[in-house]
């Protein structure tokens, strides 16, 4: 699952030859790793996965998703 997870979370931004800006809002967390926004928001209500939740937004960090799903950002 590492070099799978690695593809979700890195392999877009690389094969686009840039670094994404800015936090990820769950619809790029939802198009990278194929999970349901209702899954994705449970986990990070609970704290299992990290995110903050600004205004009525959440917003997750690609670096601690990368650190969440084991691979190198």
């Amino acid at each position: 699952m590492t070099n799978e997870a690695e593809q979700l979370i890195g392999g877009t931004a690389r094969e686009k030859g840039c670094k994404p800006e800015g936090p990820w809002r769950v619809e790029d967390v939802m198009e990278r790793t194929g999970m349901s926004r209702r899954y994705l928001l449970d986990l990070a209500r609970q704290g299992i996965m990290p995110a903050r939740k600004i205004g009525g937004t959440w917003f997750f960090s690609r670096a601690k998703l990368a650190e969440f799903f084991g691979v190198e950002e």
